[in-house]
């Protein structure tokens, strides 16, 4: 839908490297920023810092989703606008209840709800 996807992360390269070869998500979410990267883990303010620094965006048009309330709490004191909480990170285990932050448990209704590619939010073409 036009939008800039990114993935920002915690984790180590090997397990990107496991998740890129069970479900190529490189293929569908080229723009990976990791903390090893960046220096920082994304519970910290420096990690949004150096974010922001290295490869700009705009806090204020964001959509930050993590299954840490904490990683949504400093993503939110950087001015992310807006952040969901994922309800089942874990496929085998029992949803959480988010304490802070409005839960998602499934990225379908997010999808559905997003305007073609070739519509603006107000509904013209590009």
């Amino acid at each position: 839908a036009g939008k800039d996807v990114r993935i920002v992360t915690n984790a180590h390269y090997a397990s990107i490297d496991i998740t890129q070869h069970a479900l190529g998500i490189r293929d569908a979410v080229p723009h990976f920023h990791t903390a090893h990267d960046l220096g920082h883990a994304k519970e910290s303010a420096a990690f949004w810092q150096a974010l922001a620094t290295r490869h700009p965006f705009a806090p204020a048009r964001t959509l930050l989703i993590d299954d840490t309330a904490t990683v949504l709490d400093a993503g939110r004191a950087h001015g992310i606008a807006c952040t969901l909480a994922v309800t089942t990170p874990d496929s085998g285990g029992p949803p959480r209840t988010p304490q802070r932050h409005p839960g998602i448990d499934s990225f379908a209704s997010l999808i559905d709800a997003l305007p073609p590619a070739n519509m603006s939010a107000g509904g013209t073409t590009r």
